[in-house]
């Protein structure tokens, strides 16, 4: 326990500030994500959600020693919900913007790779705001996060060999969310189908795209194309 201890950098010196600091006078408390150590004031963390109060003042062995390992998440998109958590906004990658088609042969430049992540972030960040759906104000992530992806796939160059990006982040959505109901659909699934809708003309004969539309109709019960056929005949 010592070793694991130091190499998150605990000591058994108090970590706590004087009086007068409010939550930043609390006491430090340690997630462990990835291969990455955050520092937390703990208030920001317990006020905000049980679940993360049980880790820092409950009977569990986080408490005891001071830190949490999280593996449902990745680095990248805690340290965005840990931004919201001290400043009520995240700092979102920066979109990337082209004129033109990349040349060279199908594997993907820089500039495809960097537009990909950036939308699944956002949709991992809308996602890690349902898994901790019992956190205070939370849905003010959700629907920063949501805001966000919309950005990101407004500024999106479809070229053809980013098809299967969008199919990836259809995958991806529709294998973390649930429907609610007919009436209401996901938001997040709304939007990716939007999308689709509005870039059909490209994505109508993309073979990945019928597979997975395929499979989700057959596993899941979702008829994907009529869903986005339906948001198509709304634009015409």
């Amino acid at each position: 326990m010592g070793d694991v201890k130091e190499e998150v950098g605990l000591t058994t010196q108090s970590s706590e500030m004087p009086d007068g600091f409010g939550k930043f006078g609390s006491k430090i408390f340690k997630f462990i994500v990835e291969d990455r150590t955050f520092s937390v004031h703990s208030d920001f963390i317990t006020d905000l959600s049980p679940t993360f109060d049980e880790d820092v003042n409950g009977g569990m062995k986080e408490a005891e020693q001071g830190y949490a390992a999280i593996k449902d998440v990745s680095a990248a998109t805690f340290e965005r919900f840990i931004e919201w958590v001290y400043a009520g906004y995240y700092t979102a990658s920066c979109p990337v913007y082209e004129s033109e088609e990349p040349n060279g042969d199908d594997s993907h430049d820089t500039n495809d790779i960097k537009s990909y992540q950036t939308l699944m972030q956002q949709a991992e960040t809308r996602l890690t705001g349902n898994h901790w759906s019992e956190a205070s104000n939370i849905e003010a992530l959700k629907d920063l996060a949501l805001r966000e992806l919309h950005i990101r796939l407004a500024h999106f160059k479809l070229f053809p060999t980013r098809t299967d990006d969008i199919v990836s982040l259809i995958q991806y959505v529709y294998g973390n969310t649930m429907q609610a109901s007919h009436d209401k659909p996901d938001p997040l699934r709304q939007l990716v189908m939007k999308y689709v809708a509005a870039e059909l003309d490209t994505l109508a004969t993309h073979k990945p795209l019928l597979q997975l539309a395929f499979w989700l109709e057959k596993d899941e019960g979702v008829d994907f194309l009529d869903e986005v056929g339906a948001i198509y005949q709304q634009r015409l």
